[in-house]
């Protein structure tokens, strides 16, 4: 540290373990580490002072005096949609690689392992190694140093203030340095003037969508940059506004989100046939009178996005400027993106004015309105709108082939923006066909970018995008919709379902298919009842109170068989226990099929008619009922009357092997080995792929990554394995 004197100090989990776990242990001994970290060794610490309670809810808590500290895993969940943010599952996910991942207990015992000290050491030393190697080059592969850096040049903020810092913060950075160049302050209002202003009374208009499928074209028509462009073209700014059209009080003011104005005698008279009068009744001074603040931030910003966009198309081959460029092009589409939020935060705003935020939105929502009438009237068009979300519109194309849908769509898009002021701009954004509307904000279908481009998948608000679902969940959906669209046969859908049905009664599926990830955030629950993962959780920490959740961390967890009645939460574990169970715990298939599966699938299929629910009833009777048989026999008659299954037939037998398979005992004999042979060889290819990843076959057995396939195919090949040596003792039943 005193040798290369870091600017940034970097750790995957930075508060459980890493430096956080030192610091732990330092103050615990008296040692005070976070000064000799620290380039002011006399300034106090946050372990010294009061904790930082936000810090370590959104970052590392961690705050050393002249150097920053990075919590990665923490920064993949701000910069990458994931089910898991653990360490293996971000590498498999950014790095594309698979790495082991470890337990610290199991660590321990090797790093003081007394057998073969030297080799069980130097393997801990090299997992450490490589898993710091790893963080830095997630920071690389996401570009969060370079691109944060670019970030506040942009803003005109500290680096870590990228980081940590709202977009308020950024807003008002650019905002107060073109608003002094103009000899403007900035307000500064207090939480009880915040608190007397009146709520906001405009909302963006969202249509209820008309349901359906529709085989038809759909063009998604969307107003780039809505909100920014509608303050540039009607000049909407604290600095233009004259208020709204009503009466002064007897003092002469006019109330003005937190404060009031004072509009000078016959000023709205002067100024009436120029005035820019906006939907809910506010008023603002043209550009030629006086360009507000915001409208001249944000042009200059989105024209600087459109230069910075032309040059990276210039820069060849070099790398490092174009990665540059497109880091300064996202800031500034960032920060136009964000400046409505900034005039409409009523609660912790810097500088909330409900009237101009209610303008801006009134606005929008008329421009909106305005574009359906005119693509309904359009009688040339023959479309009509089915869907209408802030800014985009779902346009139908009734009859017409997918060609002609991209020139209709390109003929409306020009027509509405002739009818709006610049710089608003309606573009064709794609083509859905065929596509379904399930609800607001719900809708799926094939999307195009250009008539002859191939089919994507698109999809809104369903299972397929949600992370809070299962991967056997989002695969089913995605297949099923897939075969629906491109066959448009219901029949092949339902022989499709009842075989993902069938597999999972069977056990047929990779454990890691059904393993949930939710939020757990402690401390926030009002029932007594904890959700699933939170359950999970509590049962971890009462076996270390290190291994607890840290705040918004997804716990992964699956659910298993149980009594009859059992609550969700008694049900619910940690997919190592079930690991660990050696096959005495099973996959609760009748829950992920009927209260995760065919939930979902009905949402869609609904608008067909079609009731999914019954295909699963429909199955035959004793495949139904094997995913009952695995449940808990505890209590029930099973556990006082054992039965056993003939190992080669699985029918009823007194025997390891049945009567009928004894009588052929070259058939039996060959049979018992060909199955031995084949589990075999599927456990010394999964663990050549293990080896391949951890370095050691030794080391195989200890690593627990939750998120790898390969562990769950492992585990249960050796689970087979093990059981196959049941073959030989049924070998001495065969009489030759």
């Amino acid at each position: 540290m005193r040798d290369t004197d870091p600017d940034i100090l970097v750790g995957f989990e930075v508060q459980h373990a890493s430096c956080g776990y030192l610091l732990e242990r330092s103050a615990a001994i008296g040692f005070p580490l976070d000064r000799c970290l620290s380039r002011c060794p006399f300034h106090r610490s946050t372990l010294e002072s009061r904790p930082d309670t936000y810090g370590q809810q959104q970052q590392s808590g961690i705050h050393v005096c002249g150097r920053e500290i990075l919590n990665v895993w923490r920064l993949c969940r701000q910069e990458i949609k994931l089910g898991l943010y653990n360490y293996t599952n971000v590498c498999a996910k950014v790095l594309n690689k698979r790495v082991p991942s470890f337990p610290p207990q199991l660590l321990h015992s090797w790093f003081q392992h007394l057998a073969s000290p030297h080799s069980l050491k130097r393997q801990v030393l090299l997992y450490l190694l490589e898993k710091a190697s790893n963080t830095l080059l997630i920071l690389e592969a996401m570009e969060l140093v370079g691109r944060t850096c670019e970030l506040a040049r942009v803003f005109g903020i500290d680096f870590f203030s990228v980081l940590s810092r709202g977009s308020q913060y950024r807003v008002e950075s650019m905002l107060y340095r073109l608003a002094r160049t103009q000899n403007f302050l900035l307000l500064s209002p207090s939480v009880q003037q915040r608190q007397s202003q009146p709520a906001t009374e405009c909302i963006p208009l969202v249509m209820e969508p008309q349901s359906a499928f529709y085989s038809s074209p759909v063009c998604v028509l969307d107003f780039r940059s809505l909100y920014p462009s509608v303050v540039i073209a009607y000049n909407m700014c604290y600095s233009t506004c004259l208020g709204k059209l009503v009466e002064p009080d007897s003092d002469g003011n006019v109330k003005l989100g937190v404060s009031s104005l004072r509009r000078a005698p016959g000023l709205l008279a002067s100024v009436r046939e120029e005035a820019i009068i906006t939907p809910n009744g506010m008023a603002f001074l043209p550009p030629d009178k006086r360009e507000g603040v915001l409208p001249r931030l944000l042009r200059e910003i989105l024209q600087a996005r459109v230069a910075v966009k032309k040059l990276m198309k210039q820069v060849g081959g070099d790398v490092k400027l174009y990665r540059t460029l497109n880091s300064r092009q996202f800031g500034l589409k960032l920060i136009a993106n964000v400046t409505y939020g900034y005039t409409s935060a009523g609660f912790s705003g810097r500088m909330p004015c409900a009237d101009l935020a209610d303008a801006i939105v009134q606005t929008g929502r008329e421009t909106l309105e305005r574009a359906i009438r005119t693509v309904e009237e359009g009688r040339q068009w023959g479309a009509r709108v089915i869907y209408g979300d802030t800014d985009s519109l779902f346009v139908e194309i009734p009859g017409r082939s997918r060609e002609e849908a991209f020139r209709i769509g390109r003929e409306i898009a020009a027509a509405v923006t002739a009818e709006n002021p610049a710089p608003m701009e309606l573009e064709l954004e794609k083509v859905y066909q065929p596509s379904m509307m399930v609800a607001k904000k719900r809708y799926v279908g094939y999307s195009y970018d250009s008539p002859s481009s191939k089919p994507v998948l698109d999809a809104k608000g369903i299972e397929m995008v949600r992370r809070d679902s299962c991967p056997l969940v989002m695969r089913v959906q995605e297949k099923a919709l897939k075969v629906l669209f491109e066959t448009k046969n219901i029949s092949k859908l339902k022989s499709y379902m009842e075989g993902v049905f069938m597999d999972i009664i069977a056990s047929n599926l990779n454990i890691n298919e059904y393993v949930f990830a939710k939020e757990v955030r402690q401390g926030t629950y009002a029932s007594s009842t904890l959700p699933p993962a939170a359950t999970v959780n509590a049962t971890k920490v009462l076996r270390d109170p290190r291994a607890g959740a840290l705040h918004a961390e997804r716990i992964p967890y699956v659910v298993v068989c149980g009594q009859p009645g059992a609550r969700l939460v008694d049900l619910v574990l940690d997919p190592r226990e079930l690991l660990a169970s050696s096959g005495m715990l099973r996959i609760n298939a009748q829950y992920y099929i009927t209260k995760a599966l065919i939930p979902c699938l009905e949402r869609l299929l609904s608008l067909f008619g079609v009731d999914i629910r019954r295909w699963y009833l429909e199955l035959p009777r004793y495949s139904r009922a094997s995913s009952r048989d695995h449940a808990s026999h505890e209590g029930s008659i099973r556990s006082h009357f054992q039965s056993m299954h003939c190992i080669l037939c699985d029918q009823l037998s007194r025997t390891a092997v049945c009567a009928e398979c004894t009588s052929l005992p070259q058939v039996a004999l060959c049979t018992m080995q060909n199955r031995r042979g084949r589990v075999e060889r599927d456990l010394a290819r999964l663990c050549r792929i293990c080896v391949s990843c951890v370095g050691s076959m030794r080391l195989v057995t200890g690593c627990d990554a939750v998120d790898c396939p390969v562990l769950y195919d492992r585990v249960k090949a050796q689970q087979l394995w093990e059981a196959s040596s049941r073959i030989d003792w049924g070998v001495n039943f065969l009489e030759w």
